[in-house]
């Protein structure tokens, strides 16, 4: 008989700290059926179980950058601080509006099952970080390497994260971030569709 899967308890975090310098505004507070991209995405951490949800950004009640000009690895290594040891951590980027509770949780199953990181084939993000103080130590020693050492691969590969392959297509299209005003105007539309259809 198959022992049953212990769910770790984590911390969600979600990413909102870019410059958003191609959309031209906060891609954060951009709204789709009247809840912002970040209220969304927040709300999809606290519905998985998320003991605690971080935002990592440049606004009040949020977590400031500690390092600048570093990217997503940046906001994760300053919402650390705010993370027990003992836990894991899933980290969202705030610019996928069509991430789902089943994606999410089948990082949270995969992690919990295997106890080991993991993120999906071709997506650096959403991340799910099994082992918090295993991280912490990573991402202090790559931050302190060359801007051109420090990335999310970077630490992926230093934890030893697993690569889950997607073989369905329709969950590909649901990791989509959208970066341009043109982007967001054909998820817009898509969204549309579906109500009228």
């Amino acid at each position: 008989m198959q022992a049953s899967i212990i769910n770790k308890p984590f911390v969600g975090l979600v990413l909102a700290g870019g410059l958003s310098s191609r959309m031209g505004t906060d891609k954060a507070e951009l709204i789709i059926n009247g809840q912002s991209l970040l209220e969304k995405n927040k709300a999809l951490l606290t519905q998985l179980g998320a003991k605690s949800v971080l935002v990592s950004g440049k606004n009040q009640g949020q977590i400031a950058d500690k390092h600048q000009q570093a990217g997503p690895l940046a906001g994760i290594h300053a919402a650390l601080e705010f993370v027990p040891q003992n836990y894991a951590l899933m980290v969202v980027p705030v610019d996928m509006p069509k991430l789902t509770p089943e994606l999410l949780n089948q990082l949270i199953q995969f992690g919990c099952q295997q106890q080991c990181s993991c993120y999906f084939e071709q997506h650096f993000l959403p991340v799910y970080f099994y082992d918090v103080a295993q991280l912490k130590a990573e991402l202090n020693r790559i931050m302190q390497q060359s801007a051109k050492q420090r990335s999310v691969r970077a630490v992926l590969k230093a934890v030893d994260a697993t690569e889950i392959k997607l073989n369905e297509p329709a969950k590909i299209q649901n990791l989509i971030n959208v970066n341009t005003q043109v982007q967001w105007q054909a998820y817009i539309d898509e969204q549309t569709n579906k109500i009228y259809s």
